[in-house]
């Protein structure tokens, strides 16, 4: 009764720091265009990426930490579409996962770009989405994590550097010394 609105949850998108794959690229549509913070839908825009042809296509974001099989818990993800009319609709039917679990399937409609999914916490290391049949055209991918929820990032430290190396053998001046 005071006129003050509850805290809204804070989320994070943690796709922005990640690292972003494609099994083809096409056009020019690189894969770090997924996750480069431009949501231009169109073409023109140099912020979709395109994978190379209709066959089976997956884009992959690996999120902060996954080398060392760090988990965040996903609340959300957007999967934000191409707009061009000649496009748009070939996001039909591709799927979302994090790591293996399904998180949701987009049903293609007119006019939408923004498709989200609550993936009500799966723990995941991966955002992945397939498709079969049809190009993937896709502007932006964001993973949403409450700010309170995410993991810590283990630090390691190559205690290799520096020390003294040794081989069986040593072709073509590879000594050593080199490796570390």
């Amino acid at each position: 009764e005071n006129g003050t609105q509850p805290e809204l949850p804070n989320l994070v998108n943690v796709a922005a720091n990640g690292t972003a794959s494609a099994s083809s690229v096409g056009h020019g549509g690189v894969a770090k265009r997924l996750i480069d913070g431009n949501y231009g839908p169109l073409w023109s825009s140099k912020g979709c990426y395109h994978s190379k042809n209709a066959q089976a296509n997956q884009v992959s974001i690996s999120l902060p930490g996954w080398e060392a099989d760090v988990k965040y818990p996903i609340n959300t993800i957007n999967v934000y579409n191409r707009a061009d009319t000649c496009c748009d609709q070939r996001i039909n039917q591709a799927t979302i996962y994090v790591d293996d679990t399904q998180c949701g399937q987009i049903i293609f409609k007119e006019g939408i770009v923004k498709y989200g999914f609550n993936c009500k916490g799966a723990l995941g290391s991966k955002v992945t989405l397939k498709h079969q049949g049809q190009p993937i055209n896709i502007c932006e991918i964001e993973v949403l994590v409450l700010e309170e929820d995410i993991p810590a990032i283990p630090e390691f430290t190559n205690v290799a550097q520096g020390r003294p190396a040794s081989q069986s053998s040593t072709g073509y001046g590879g000594v050593a010394s080199r490796a570390v």
